[in-house]
């Protein structure tokens, strides 16, 4: 007996759309089910050929596709001046950070900066906002 995507608590990708626009039919070797599984990243260079096969893709599709993205600042970063460490102001606030810096380290979203590098670039401070409510 075949179990269906919905079956099992997970929802067919062909579902996943925003609400009033119709999905465009999945390319051949897409998996057709959202899972949990991480997949390797792959650089989308070396599936070049396949976007060229898009009805007329646009210059800067494939200039993208084939040399990367560089996101854009509206101005240069500041100059660096030394690593600026997080300070909290009770235990409850630094608790909430470490387990929140836990969870981005474990998906991969933030990594530690290695010593020898600590003086080479501009890294973001990381800090708690607490909540109104």
């Amino acid at each position: 007996m075949k179990v269906s995507a919905a079956q099992r608590g997970q929802t067919a990708l062909q579902d996943v759309h925003p609400s009033g626009i119709s999905p465009l039919p999945l390319p051949a070797g897409c998996p057709t089910v959202v899972t949990s599984v991480k997949a390797p990243l792959i650089p989308l260079v070396t599936r070049l050929a396949a976007w060229l096969e898009l009805p007329s893709p646009s210059r800067w599709l494939i200039r993208t596709v084939r040399f990367g993205y560089a996101i854009q600042f509206a101005r240069r970063p500041p100059k660096f001046r030394g690593v600026l460490f997080t300070s909290v102001c009770s235990d409850t606030y630094a608790s909430v950070l470490r387990a929140e810096i836990a969870v981005l380290l474990a998906e991969d979203a933030v990594e530690p900066v290695p010593p020898a590098e600590m003086k080479l670039g501009f890294y973001s401070p990381y800090f708690i906002v607490p909540k109104k409510s």
